[in-house]
């Protein structure tokens, strides 16, 4: 579009039709014009927001955010850890938090969420992991969760229970 514009202007300037001064002095105002326009545009992308899904609520059927918002539907190709059970009210939002402390890779090493409370502590998990060990875990203790990249290659290629909410324990499970 430049291109046919300064054309525009030079058969213009050289037939004698038309005021320069006018023309330019349109440009000017179309350009700046332009560049408001842009602004704007940068703006509201600055002001776009990406959020993390931490996870999916299968007895509810909403997909969890990382600011503990609730939504319906994600992008068909996030496949988000699933939560197979219900968590109390009194522990959800302190459980959110935690979840979006674990590092995004570590998360993506988590398929499933079971609330699993012991007769010593009611906020306690298991989470089933990708490649067939389990690890169980307390709201207290879940960023030892990020050290699982670390526990992993100690474990041998065995499979089985580690134990992060008492401490770090192993106990394999024999096939």
């Amino acid at each position: 579009m430049k291109k046919y514009f300064i054309l525009a202007i030079a058969i213009l300037l050289v037939t004698g039709c038309g005021n320069s001064s006018n023309l330019l002095r349109e440009n000017e105002e179309s350009k700046e014009n332009n560049k408001q326009e842009v602004e704007k545009v940068d703006d509201n992308l600055s002001k776009l927001e990406v959020k993390q899904v931490l996870f999916y609520k299968e007895i509810d059927k909403k997909y969890v955010l990382e600011d503990g918002e609730e939504v319906d539907t994600v992008p068909s190709d996030i496949s988000p850890i699933v939560v197979i059970n219900f968590i109390p009210d009194t522990i959800y939002s302190s459980f959110v938090e935690k979840m979006g402390e674990i590092d995004l890779e570590v998360r993506n090493k988590i398929s499933q969420i079971k609330y699993d409370p012991s007769e010593y502590d009611d906020s306690r998990f298991m989470l089933y992991m990708v490649d067939g060990n389990y690890v169980y875990v307390t709201l207290t203790k879940f960023d030892a969760v990020n050290n699982y990249n670390e526990i992993y290659p100690t474990l041998n290629g065995k499979k089985g229970i580690l134990y992060l909410d008492s401490g770090i324990s192993f106990q394999e499970i024999k096939n």
